[in-house]
Order: C-alpha cells, then structure tokens, then sequence
C-alpha cells in the first residue's frame, strides 16, 4: 500500500518509536493521527503538518478514549486506512521476594495496556477498514503490533510485559487470519535495543548506562534510532505480500548460536 494521502492511526506516536513513525509517514504524504497520554508532546509532533496531523489524548485502557479518537479521524478524513500500535507500557518489580510473592496489580496493567488494549484498538479499526471501498489490489488496510525482543526472552522483573509482547505475537496472526477475507493485513514487529521511552527513562538515571547492558552477540553494537523501526513500519506497509509475520529487528541478538 503507497502511504501517500493515506489515513494513519499510530498509538503512542507522542515518543520513541511511535513519534519517529509518525514523522517518516508524514514526510511521506500521509495523514496521521496520533494518540498518547501526554498533551503537549502530541501536539508538537502534529503541529509542522497541519490539517494532515490530528492528535487526540486516549488511554490505552479506556475503549470509550479509542472510540472517540477513531470518530474523530473518520470525521476528518472520513476512513482509516493503517493502524500501528506502538503504545506500550513495563515497570519493574518481581516476581517473587523474600517476604512472599510479588505484586499481581502491576502485571495486571502491563496485560492490560500491552495486549488486551491492543487487541481493542485494533478490533475498532479494523472493523472501520472493512467499511472502506478497497484498493486496485483488493486491499483495505494493514495493522502493525510493535511487540519486543521480550517475547522471545525472558526477564523477571518484566514478566508482565514480556507475556503480553508473546500474546502480541499469536494475536496478530490471529487477526490477520479474521481479516483475510476483508483485504486487510496484520504484521508484527519485534524491536531489540531501541532508544524509546522506556530506555529514556534509564538514560535519565545517572547510575545506569545503557550502552554497557548490549550483549556481545550484538552487531551493531548500539542502541538504534526509533527511526529504524519506523522505516520497517514503512516497508511493512507498502509491501502488500507481507501478512501474518512477524519480524525481530534486534541486530540479532536473540540469536544464540
């Protein structure tokens, strides 16, 4: 699919890998909503594109916030042609401690927002895509699920997150097999050490360096730029045999041999 005049929905798009998304296919000619939690960072990412930028403030767990935001860009464009779901959300805490077993509210939330909001969001759009007049090649539209290298690791202090990024994985084809029929494609990307919000806040912490945490096995050795994942969103995109994948972009660090 050409993202040129096309209508874009990228949840979390006001940091990380959502915002350098948004800016690539705007620079491409698309329109694009964004939606997040902080104001005055959406709002700056829309501002330079004018009537082609539209933020709304949603929460990811909150499907009457998802309802209004996908209203408000059918009446501005009148259809929605791409989601990518880049909203996420991971603290840390544990699992098991010496005074007994670990918090289950936080586990709850990182489930709730990671995969159960994304199953909602994409539920509404893609329940809009199948409303629309399809393309020459028969398509209606393509949704993206940013998962994690954490489906496929596994990290104690993370173990919410890392079992709602795995359910991500199964979820998209899931999906992708329930729009088949409608013309409507359903990938996942699985990103590795991408400078985002998460990693923000341990750059912020004067105790931490995140450039000594990469593993030897890592090439390049170094955080990405969330533009790099933006640009495999891109290909996703415009690449129309692509359905039902899911692809590591984590300079190969989870492989072990």
């Amino acid at each position: 699919m050409n993202v040129e005049d096309k209508a874009v929905w990228i949840t979390g798009g006001t940091s990380g890998i959502g915002r350098a998304t948004a800016k690539m296919f705007f620079d491409k000619g698309a329109k694009v909503m964004i939606t997040g939690r902080n104001v005055e960072r959406g709002e700056a990412v829309v501002a330079p594109f004018g009537e082609r930028g539209l933020f709304i403030q949603a929460e990811m767990t909150s499907t009457e916030d998802l309802e209004r935001a996908l209203q408000a860009m059918l009446d501005r464009w009148g259809g929605i042609d791409i989601l990518i779901n880049c909203a996420a959300e991971t603290l840390p805490y544990p699992v098991i401690t010496v005074d007994g077993p670990g918090p289950l509210d936080q586990f709850e939330r990182e489930i709730r927002v990671n995969l159960i909001g994304a199953y909602d969001v994409s539920r509404l759009a893609g329940y809009a895509m199948t409303k629309k007049e399809p393309y020459e090649n028969g398509e209606r539209g393509v949704i993206i699920h940013m998962s994690s290298l954490a489906s496929v690791t596994a990290n104690p202090l993370i173990s919410g997150y890392c079992a709602a990024k795995a359910g991500l994985l199964h979820l998209t084809k899931v999906l992708a097999t329930a729009y088949a029929s409608y013309g409507i494609r359903c990938n996942a990307i699985q990103p590795g050490y991408v400078r985002s919000a998460i990693t923000e806040s341990k750059e912020k912490n004067p105790f931490v360096d995140i450039e000594q945490d990469i593993p030897i096995n890592l090439f390049p050795k170094k955080v990405a730029e969330p533009e790099i994942i933006a640009s495999t969103c891109l290909f996703m995109v415009e690449n129309s045999y692509i359905n039902k994948a899911s692809l590591l972009v984590d300079g190969g660090v989870t492989i072990r041999s």
